[in-house]
């Protein structure tokens, strides 16, 4: 068994062998390890988890991955690398979830792709699990080239640089004190002269440090679409709008309760006579109206859930619609490919459901003579 090149699970390994001489060759050992530590709770996490605990948590789903990884069980391996990485975001730690994907993922995506091509192509519910680790790393880095790009208005140049280049034009003023005639002026003059030459060495320079670095930027956006995947946004519009019906209902139920118990408080021996006049009959008939709408609604997402593929369902994935406002706010000020803000814009007019990502989204939209919608050009 070989772990590729990462170093962490690599290190790991090392350490295991030499100190409790566990290795590959015991996989009877190694199944009964890791269904031991399967047996554990080992419950979702909750914002509200202390950090010693999600800790813990973590130590178990890492330790089962490298258990998964010395029995050559990619699949399993890959899905609780996927439980941790969820686990930090669940929580709200995202700079612990980033240090742990530079631990399981030096390479970034391409550490995924090692792995992937250990698996067996017919396995979807291990595809899916290498999907959305893909997925979660661009999603860091999607938000690393988002603040980045946000202070790319500071200067190229570092600050001794500007200072410099700043002394040398005050230099070259000619009311300047250095600049009348004597000693002075013959001493400054060959440090104007050096200046002059090194500025343009350093805006070269920094030039020729930047083109990897664009490079290297316009690289990671176009890994960016792996977070644009359709059939997430699809299953997260659907788990969006059953949560709001559902909201809907419990919010109704509250205030009927409500109502109901005021009722009886104030008025309990006149409650059965207001009740029987026909004047609360028309709201208790919308009522009941509604009701079974909300109802037929719950159904009927449901029904759109339950037609989504498992293996869709099964694992976690970033938020679609975020990644998208992420990608078409950077276009704003950055360089993103066209038919990428394209297909972002597309994703969250077909699956931007609620009132809040409507509104959202109108910022990046202008109809144009036709009435159809385009993507804003700033």
């Amino acid at each position: 068994m070989a772990i590729a090149d990462d170093g962490f699970l690599t290190a790991v390994s090392e350490v295991w062998v030499k100190e409790f001489g566990i290795s590959p060759i015991d996989s009877e050992k190694l199944k009964l390890l890791h269904q031991q530590l399967k047996s554990m709770e080992n419950p979702p996490a909750t914002v509200n988890v202390p950090i010693k605990q999600l800790l813990f948590h973590l130590s178990v789903d890492l330790t089962l991955t490298l258990l998964s990884a010395l029995a050559g069980s990619w699949g399993e391996m890959l899905e609780e690398m996927l439980c941790a990485l969820s686990r930090c975001r669940d929580t709200g730690h995202f700079i612990l979830m980033k240090e742990i994907c530079g631990l399981l993922f030096p390479k970034g995506t391409e550490s995924i792709s090692n792995f992937k091509g250990k698996l067996d192509l017919t396995d979807e519910k291990s595809i899916s699990a290498a999907q959305s680790l893909e997925a979660f790393i661009c999603y860091l880095k999607l938000y690393e080239l988002w603040w980045t790009s946000s202070s790319e208005h500071t200067p190229l140049l570092p600050e001794e640089t500007i200072a410099a280049s700043t002394a040398a034009s005050h230099n070259d003023e000619p009311n300047g004190p250095d600049h009348i005639g004597g000693a002075g002026a013959e001493d400054e003059a060959p440090d104007d002269e050096c200046s002059a030459k090194e500025i343009p060495d350093v805006l070269a320079s920094a030039a020729e440090q930047e083109k990897p670095e664009r490079l290297e930027k316009a690289q990671c956006v176009l890994t960016c679409k792996a977070c644009l995947s359709e059939p997430h946004a699809m299953l997260q519009a659907c788990e969006r709008a059953k949560a709001e019906v559902q909201h809907r209902l419990s919010n109704m139920v509250y205030h009927h309760l409500k109502n109901q118990g005021d009722q009886h408080k104030d008025h309990p021996a006149a409650t059965q006579t207001e009740n029987d006049t026909p004047a609360s009959e028309p709201a208790l008939s919308e009522e009941h109206a509604s009701l079974p709408s909300l109802i037929a609604l719950v159904s009927e997402h449901n029904k759109q859930l339950a037609e989504i593929p498992e293996h869709v369902k099964e694992h976690p994935f970033p938020d679609v619609m975020e990644c998208c406002l992420i990608l078409l706010h950077m276009a704003r000020t950055s360089e993103i490919p066209v038919d990428l803000q394209k297909e972002a814009l597309a994703l969250v007019q077909k699956y931007g459901t609620t009132h809040a990502l409507r509104k959202a989204c109108q910022k990046f939209l202008t109809p144009d003579c036709t009435g159809e919608v385009q993507c804003t050009e700033d």
